[in-house]
């Protein structure tokens, strides 16, 4: 006979690491159904607040970005939803034992960091063109400079 103690501690162990069907685990027959249902229960929890983050950065990126489309807003991330995602990259790394894994891992955030340099970097011109600069004979390196920052 298990206890609650016993279910709790194995539900918490499932959340963290929820690769096996927790209805089926070895020592809890006897809570099959019980544990199906509130394995079904939490999936449509963590589905219904996947949902509403989705919609929530979408809001954020169409404020920050003035995009009105919200399905083109829903798939792109802002800076800081990227800098989340490298810092939970951080945490995923500090675990793996693999040196190839860790390796492939580090590419990823590189890449991640480039990514995030690059867009500075468009929205900087961006920025520059909506201020209305324009690039006469005279004013091209002011212009560079300006953009670039350049001192």
């Amino acid at each position: 006979m298990t206890t609650d103690k016993e279910l709790n501690q194995l539900k918490e162990s499932w959340k963290r690491d929820p690769i096996w069907d927790i209805e089926d685990t070895c020592g809890f027959e006897e809570h099959h159904d019980e544990l199906l249902e509130w394995r079904r229960q939490y999936e449509a929890e963590q589905n219904k607040r996947y949902e509403e983050g989705i919609a929530r950065r979408a809001r954020t990126v169409q404020v920050e970005t003035g995009i009105s489309n919200a399905s083109i807003a829903q798939d792109i991330c802002t800076y800081g939803i990227i800098e989340g995602h490298v810092a939970a990259q951080d945490r995923m790394i500090d675990e793996l034992d693999d040196k190839s894994a860790l390796v492939q891992a580090r590419l990823k955030q590189n890449e991640i960091r480039a990514l995030l340099l690059l867009a500075a970097q468009v929205q900087r011109v961006a920025d520059a063109l909506e201020e209305g600069l324009t690039c006469d004979d005279g004013d091209e390196i002011d212009l560079m400079t300006r953009l670039y920052n350049i001192k």
